[in-house]
């Protein structure tokens, strides 16, 4: 499995479909999240169509722009 083999962390900017897609296959192990103060129109949601999964926060912190970032697992 990916998350089994070697190398280095995998990161997923921008591709919803992409995220949507290893969650499902449980190809990750970490998620980290990045929240805007501000949300503008509408659009897909990163869990939709995906089984229940529970996170639990580890941490988190806000950035001087006010950008809430978590980092549950």
């Amino acid at each position: 499995m990916l998350k089994d083999s070697s190398g280095g962390d995998i990161g997923v900017h921008a591709s919803i479909s992409v995220a949507q897609a290893l969650l499902g296959a449980g190809a990750i192990d970490e998620v980290r999240l990045v929240v805007a103060p501000a949300i503008a129109g509408h659009g897909r949601r990163l869990l939709d169509g995906l089984p229940p999964i529970r996170l639990e926060p580890l941490r988190s912190a806000t950035s001087p722009k006010g950008y809430l970032l978590v980092v549950p697992i």
